[in-house]
């Protein structure tokens, strides 16, 4: 054989062996799979990216790599899947290999912890460097970290291996990181609308789209003409929450009001109000001038109508407190569940008495009043000129010469009153 015939020998023996390397061990390949259409819809999302990426992970607890389409190791898919579900794409940006994902995740603004600080929400790798294996923390109980991820098991292909939550990991976590989770602001439910007739049960009158609580359509859900609905709140921003029939039971969503037959509440509004509230010294009396230490004082109150009439507690549904707080800081209350009343109390103590009415219901208001209470002195003295000791005379004109008693008395005043005149002479 001449020499070119064994150089294309050698170039074919080549060639095979070449094959035979590639065939014998094929290099590894690494893309990423999104397969969310596959997964479980039963989980409802808060708006907090760290409760809501284990929400959607629990709500596929069992599922095999089979179930959910999968044709590669998933358990880096399963993690980008769950982040997208629960509007998380931004912190955990899709990719199917352990390490790439890590490098996605810081980049987006997250962290490594320590396992010690783990936490709900928190994204654990295993293996050398954390390129084995990835699943998602939900909870860190003194040490004793529980996971849930995809691709889990003994299984010997990624077909029939599933969804597994791990109350506790047993497996050697490597690294830990800490997504940058977005707080994302909820559209839905909204403020209620209370004007409206609810809750109540309507026929679905046409195919009625329902949404997620950013107010997104929900591509795979929708009412079907016929169906039975119930109607719980209508809120201020046009939406509604309603239950509806599906395969297996029933399921709640939002919709738009507008696609609903509702009525409005017939309404029925409440005349505006004054609240008049004051001291008296009797029930339902006028504004004192003055008040004495020791006095019994009322606390009246009254409503009206902004015209003047007397609101006679027939109209609303209202009730009023009225409280009087001592200088002492002790109180006295009552609440009524009609109108135009008062409450009393003994006003035995020096200091500033103040009184408060709150009426609540239908009709809101507060008023408060107050009163100063001087101290009394303990006595009151009492001095005068007598021909006799201690005389009732009283004598206000004295003779020359003649010899006359100075007398003086001290008097309990525990009533406040102020009644001694003063000393005066006159003298011939």
């Amino acid at each position: 054989m001449g020499n070119n015939g064994r150089r294309n020998n050698l170039k074919v023996v080549c060639i095979v062996m070449v094959l035979c390397l590639v065939i014998c061990f094929p290099m590894p390949i690494f893309a990423t799979q999104n397969r969310t259409n596959n997964y479980s819809k039963s989980f409802s999302l808060s708006g907090n990216g760290v409760d809501d990426i284990v929400s959607v992970a629990m709500a596929q607890v069992g599922k095999t790599g089979s179930q959910l389409g999968y044709s590669e190791q998933w358990c880096a898919d399963f993690v980008s899947d769950c982040a997208e579900l629960a509007n998380q794409g931004t912190a955990i940006p899709r990719n199917g290999y352990c390490p790439s994902l890590q490098n996605a995740i810081l980049n987006a603004g997250g962290y490594q912890v320590s396992a010690g600080s783990a936490r709900k929400g928190d994204i654990a790798f295993y293996g050398t460097n954390g390129a084995s294996h990835v699943e998602i923390i939900y909870a860190n109980n003194n040490g004793r970290i529980s996971t849930i991820g995809g691709n889990s098991g003994s299984g010997s292909n990624c077909y029939s291996r599933s969804v597994r939550n791990h109350t506790y990991q047993t497996m050697t976590i490597t690294k830990i990181l800490r997504p940058n989770y977005g707080q994302s602001t909820q559209i839905l439910p909204g403020t209620i609308d209370t004007s409206w007739n609810v809750p109540v049960n309507v026929v679905a009158s046409h195919k009625i789209t329902t949404y997620n609580q950013w107010g997104n359509a929900e591509p795979n859900h929708y009412i079907d003409p016929g169906d039975n609905c119930y109607v719980t709140e209508v809120y201020t921003n046009g939406f509604v929450k309603v239950q509806y029939p599906v395969s297996g039971g029933k399921r709640w969503a939002y919709a738009k009001s507008s696609d609903f037959s509702l009525s409005k509440k017939q309404e029925n509004k409440l005349p505006d109000t004054k609240l008049y509230v004051w001291f008296s010294l009797e029930p339902m009396g006028g504004a004192p001038n003055q008040v004495r230490f020791n006095d019994m004082v009322y606390l009246c109150y009254r409503v009206e109508t902004m015209d003047g009439n007397l609101l006679d507690g027939s109209t609303g549904n209202y009730q009023v407190k009225e409280t009087i707080y001592k200088p002492d800081g002790s109180t006295v209350d009552y609440t009524y569940g009609n109108n135009n009343n008062w409450i009393r109390n003994n006003f035995d103590q020096g200091g500033t008495f103040r009184g408060v009415v709150e009426i609540s219901g239908d009709y809101t208001g507060k008023v408060e009043v107050a009163l100063e209470i001087e101290n009394p002195h303990k006595v009151l003295l009492d001095t005068w000129f007598s021909a006799t000791p201690m005389g009732s005379d009283h004598l206000t004109t004295l003779e020359k010469g003649k010899e006359y008693y100075l007398c003086f008395s001290m008097v309990g005043n525990e009533k406040g009153y102020y009644c001694c005149a003063p000393l005066s002479l006159t003298y011939n």
